[in-house]
């Protein structure tokens, strides 16, 4: 009860609603009954020396505000039944938003990924420059597109094709060996059946 009721036996519209938010924390705490830890005696020592009741795990915050109000000493200072509804119902709106909201971030939390909804990350391709290749995957092998002192390696069934640039030279393979095919100063290795030929080119 509130304290002038306790004290003068005094019930106003004010003391109701002292007991109005008793009972919702009540409802709050489950069922718990108020100052269950002290004797009938010593409630009226604890409310006149300012001590309230404690929030409820499950009580919002902005609730047990409320609920304090409503514990106001001074009977005068309390809300009325009228706040009471207008506050009490901006308080629910709020709380179903922010529920709203606690509901879709878990249901994102929850959300496997999906790697077919989820496109692979785009090829590099290296353009070349003065001195560098381009490396253009091809089903089997890679294509690397010479620039002025780089060549082009060209997969074949069996091997590879090196197609010379300035300075390069041109590695074709044959069945049981490879012709170097001779640039401004290399050579041409020619094989035969038991060995390669040597052949000189201009210098």
């Amino acid at each position: 009860m509130a304290p002038e009721s306790i004290n003068f036996r005094r019930f106003t519209t004010a003391s109701d609603v002292w007991m109005f938010g008793v009972c919702v924390w009540e409802v709050m705490s489950l069922g718990q009954q108020p100052f269950f830890w002290l004797e009938n005696g010593e409630v009226i020592n604890q409310l006149e020396g300012g001590i309230r009741l404690p929030k409820p795990p499950l009580c919002p915050p902005t609730l047990y505000t409320l609920l304090t109000h409503t514990w106001s000493y001074d009977p005068h200072t309390r809300p009325s039944f009228t706040q009471l509804v207008c506050k009490l119902s901006d308080i629910h709106r709020m709380e179903k938003e922010q529920e709203g909201e606690r509901k879709k971030q878990r249901a994102r939390a929850m959300t496997p990924y999906d790697s077919k909804t989820t496109e692979p990350p785009p090829k590099v391709v290296n353009t070349p420059t003065h001195r560098g290749v381009v490396n253009t995957p091809t089903h089997r092998g890679v294509v690397n597109t010479p620039t002025h002192r780089g060549v082009v390696n060209t997969p074949t069934h069996r091997g590879v094709v090196n197609t010379p640039t300035h300075r390069g030279v041109v590695n074709t393979p044959t069945h049981k060996g490879v012709v170097n095919t001779p640039t401004h100063r290399g050579v041409v290795n020619t094989p035969t059946h038991r060995g390669v030929v040597n052949t000189p080119t201009h210098r």
